[in-house]
């Protein structure tokens, strides 16, 4: 899975480095499921799901330079919740415009103790700077020639 962050919502360092995302990072709306999208839903190699994802998504999400998309395992994101005696369901929840759109449901959106496990589940690693992606689409929106190794 993968979700967008902003960057106010990401955890830093002294130095402002990017250590993983915040525990509001990941709070839903009231009564709402968490909204991700899956990368499995794409075919290729990480980086052309990464890619197909950040395109659907930019439909209906205004991302900035300082944003990223934080890998989330699913595996990982049950079992954190399970130890937390919490038990979430990851649902393929399709939306006009995003047909690789899912929820984590049963999020509960004040706890932030729970959304800090969670949370704690996305390192450095994990998070994909969307710069270059806003910089790619801007390319290909102008007509230039993308360059080689985008």
């Amino acid at each position: 899975m993968i979700r967008h962050v902003t960057s106010g919502k990401l955890r830093r360092d002294d130095a402002r480095n990017i250590l993983g995302v915040r525990w509001d990072g990941l709070q839903p709306k009231a009564h709402e499921g968490l909204s991700v999208n899956w990368l499995e839903f794409h075919d290729g190699a990480m980086v052309d799901k990464v890619k197909a994802a950040f395109d659907l998504m930019s439909s209906k999400r205004n991302f900035k330079r300082g944003d990223v998309l934080a890998k989330m395992n699913v595996g990982t994101t049950r079992h954190a919740a399970e130890s937390s005696g919490k038990k979430i369901r990851v649902v393929y929840a399709p939306i006009d415009g995003n047909h690789g759109h899912a929820e984590i449901r049963n999020m509960p959106s004040e706890d932030e103790g729970f959304l800090d496990i969670i949370a704690s589940t996305i390192q450095v690693d994990d998070c994909i700077s969307c710069k270059p992606l806003l910089e790619l689409k801007t390319t290909i929106a102008s007509g230039e020639d993308p360059p080689i190794d985008a």
